[in-house]
């Protein structure tokens, strides 16, 4: 069963979600090389066969049917799989680079958030 309201952008607020998206869009844009990497390895490391699990592949279709990403994901995706590394792990080392984009972003919105809160507070 395929989830058609699974979202890529989920849990971040609209307010930054452009920012999101537009760092998503530079990392596959200027550096399609780093999605051969998860975020926190300094080389590749020998990939064990699988295949996406469900949540994944729901998850990699959200992320096709984004008009902000298509059709620049498309051509990375194109250009590293088969050739470099498997599907799945291009979409395992996609999600981990837009998981750490998504909460490097939405904590420094929210710390700004608080931080405009407790000023407001401290004016009266």
């Amino acid at each position: 069963l395929v989830r058609s309201d699974l979202s890529l952008w989920e849990g971040v607020p609209d307010e930054v979600k452009w920012l999101v998206q537009a760092q998503v869009k530079l990392l596959i844009s200027v550096d399609p090389n780093a999605l051969l990497y998860r975020p926190e390895q300094l080389e590749m490391e020998q990939e064990h066969a699988r295949e996406l699990q469900t949540h994944e592949a729901q998850l990699a279709s959200s992320a096709l049917r984004d008009r902000a990403l298509t059709p620049r994901l498309q051509r990375v995706i194109d250009q590293l799989v088969p050739h470099k590394i498997s599907e799945a792990q291009f979409w395992a080392n996609f999600f981990s680079h837009v998981d750490v984009i998504k909460v490097r972003l939405v904590t420094d919105f929210l710390r700004a958030q608080d931080l405009v809160t407790q000023a407001k507070k401290e004016k009266w």
